[in-house]
């Protein structure tokens, strides 16, 4: 199904042609307009405080699961009530649980609510002209469209079970990538692109079927992808950062701790045997020692320069700042000389200069 998923920090997610979007966490709003030839299409908030945007001719499926949330409706509160008088409003619970409201006007709009009295309850209903007041009193006001009682199989074209089952099984999966993803979180230097990217030619597949395996996985979105990360990409040594190349870097430290540019593919190896021996992988290696090391993540990316350069930075303000406070500023803010690169250093016009050749790689005597 195509979607698009936000992340947990609070997303304005837009149809398009969608068939779901998904703020997951955060306070999200999705914007439902109708859709052309498309029967119906999802919304899924998550947690957080969440606002559904729905237009005439939306066909809209709910599903939330928690936080307060908000129905807004394109028309003011006078002109909705004045519809509900005049029959243009019907309302059903369907198979006991779900809520189905269907408003004739203009293109009928159609809004399927999943547990709509449990845990995807909606909380307030907003009109154009900007009043507000409780779902639940919305709901029990429609006097003038009784409550009727349907299963899936008697809604509109686009709702029935077939479809909605599927729906729910997307949502259920989100909801417990949302708990999941949750434990991390997501630091702003991570690289969806980049990772998703290495990811694929880890893999020996395309971006997308790459991004399919994951969600298969219940890794949605760039949250996820930073805890796929977190849990299996570092392990096996797939970059989160287009600036940052594992095998560089086991090179690099090999030839820093041999004290020599010319290292051999078993001592790349054996270092490697030595980082996995004490608990470490290339990228954690790296934002624990490699920039007090002077160790280069990349060839394009020389941590000393790096360094030198923001110490003068610092220096033409305060001039007694050593490289020890330097250092210990970036330990203490969890950075290294690479993150925060991406994160400030790039905006500062500071540069991490090209690393010169520093070795090469030497298996029984030939250079590889």
């Amino acid at each position: 199904m195509s979607h698009l998923i936000g992340s947990k920090y609070g997303n304005y997610l837009e149809m398009d042609s969608h068939e779901y979007v998904a703020g997951l966490a955060g306070n999200d709003m999705l914007n439902i307009e109708s859709q052309t030839g498309t029967t119906r299409v999802g919304a899924f908030g998550g947690g957080g405080n969440d606002t559904y945007l729905l237009y005439s001719g939306s066909k809209a499926v709910i599903a939330d699961s928690g936080g307060q949330d908000t129905l807004h409706l394109s028309v003011d509160r006078g002109f909705f009530h004045y519809l509900v008088g005049e029959g243009h409003v019907d309302r059903a619970v369907v198979d006991g649980k779900h809520g189905y409201i269907h408003i004739n006007f203009y293109g009928d709009m159609y809004l399927f609510i999943k547990d709509f009295q449990g845990v995807g309850k909606l909380e307030n209903v907003q009109y154009s002209d900007g009043f507000t007041e409780s779902f639940d009193s919305v709901w029990n006001g429609l006097g003038a469209a009784p409550v009727q009682s349907k299963t899936m199989a008697d809604l509109a074209p686009g709702f029935g079970a077939a479809t909605l089952n599927l729906m729910f099984a997307q949502y259920d999966s989100l909801v417990k990538a949302e708990n999941l993803n949750a434990q991390y979180d997501r630091p702003q230097w991570f690289s969806e692109g980049a990772y998703m990217g290495n990811k694929a030619d880890q893999m020996g597949v395309g971006y997308t079927t790459a991004q399919d395996a994951l969600e298969k996985g219940g890794f949605y979105g760039t949250d996820g992808a930073f805890a796929h990360f977190i849990q299996y990409g570092q392990w096996e040594e797939v970059s989160p950062l287009s600036t940052f190349d594992p095998e560089f870097y086991y090179k690099a430290k090999t030839a820093d701790y041999h004290h020599s540019s010319i290292v051999t593919a078993k001592q790349i190896q054996d270092m490697k045997t030595m980082f996995h021996n004490a608990g470490l992988n290339a990228w954690s290696h790296y934002q624990l020692y490699g920039t007090r090391e002077g160790l280069d993540p990349s060839a394009g990316f020389d941590t000393s320069a790096y360094m030198d350069a923001k110490l003068a930075q610092m220096q033409k303000t305060a001039p007694g700042y050593t490289m020890e406070k330097l250092q210990a500023a970036f330990s203490d803010a969890g950075l290294s000389a690479l993150t925060h690169y991406e994160l400030y250093g790039r905006a500062e016009g500071l540069s991490p200069m090209g690393v010169k050749s520093l070795m090469e790689v030497v298996v029984d005597g030939d250079p590889v």
